[in-house]
């Protein structure tokens, strides 16, 4: 991890079955009980408080506030109020990669990765989580809920 990965806030992938286990025990109430965590970033490279989580139903960011961080703000996109999203692969100059989540009563979202995330296959999931929210057809098939990499529970 790189110091302006660390001051830019830019994310890096976590163990999305261990970071939901330890989601459920701490915080019961934030995911419904048929919600799967299936991508888990942790923001400042991997060492921040901040997260921005992908669920079967919805992107959360969770943003740990003030000097101790007991405060937390929730922000929930559930993928039916997802009008676009869009992502920017990293390059030479700018080495994070971006995602933005246009939404419905909450408008732009952005979340910068670390150069290691591969903001396509961000892409290909959010593209089947809000087609099959929509009624639509995403090619794959399968039950989004089960499209991490460990098997689903």
């Amino acid at each position: 991890m790189g110091l302006t990965a660390y001051l830019g806030d830019d994310a890096a992938r976590i163990d999305a079955a261990e970071y939901e286990a330890e989601l459920r025990s701490k915080d019961p109430r934030l995911l419904q009980s048929d919600e799967r965590l299936v991508l888990a970033y942790r923001g400042q490279g991997g060492k921040g408080r901040d997260h921005r989580l992908f669920t079967s139903e919805r992107y959360i960011f969770r943003d740990k506030r003030g000097m101790t961080g007991e405060r937390v703000r929730y922000t929930s996109v559930p993928y039916s109020s997802v009008v676009g999203f869009s992502v920017e692969t990293a390059g030479t100059v700018d080495t994070d990669g971006e995602l933005a989540i246009y939404a419905q009563g909450k408008g732009k979202v952005s979340v910068d990765f670390v150069k290691d995330v591969d903001v396509v296959a961000i892409h290909s999931f959010l593209s089947s989580a809000v087609l099959r929210k929509r009624g639509g057809q995403a090619g794959g098939g399968g039950d989004v809920r089960c499209r991490r990499p460990t098997p689903c529970r």
